[in-house]
């Protein structure tokens, strides 16, 4: 078996291009504009609409937790 060299600082890749550069961006990019609609449109609409930019919020959230604990499982 050949021998690997040890992981230190120096050597270990810090950047993940698809996901610090997409998968990240888009999902931060989903809650922002999900927080600008519950926002703006707060005062219009009834408990309805309300209860549904609640749960875009949420489910903006679930995916961007989702995203940053795959790669947390992934190391």
């Amino acid at each position: 078996m050949p021998e690997t060299k040890p992981q230190t600082y120096a050597n270990h890749t810090r950047w993940d291009p698809p996901f610090h550069f997409f998968i990240v961006p888009i999902f931060l990019l989903g809650l922002i504009f999900t927080l600008i609609h519950f926002f703006a449109h707060i005062t219009h609409g009834d408990i309805r609409d309300h209860i549904h930019a609640v749960l875009l919020i949420l489910l903006a959230l679930t995916f961007l937790t989702l995203a940053f604990k795959t790669r947390l499982y992934s190391l």
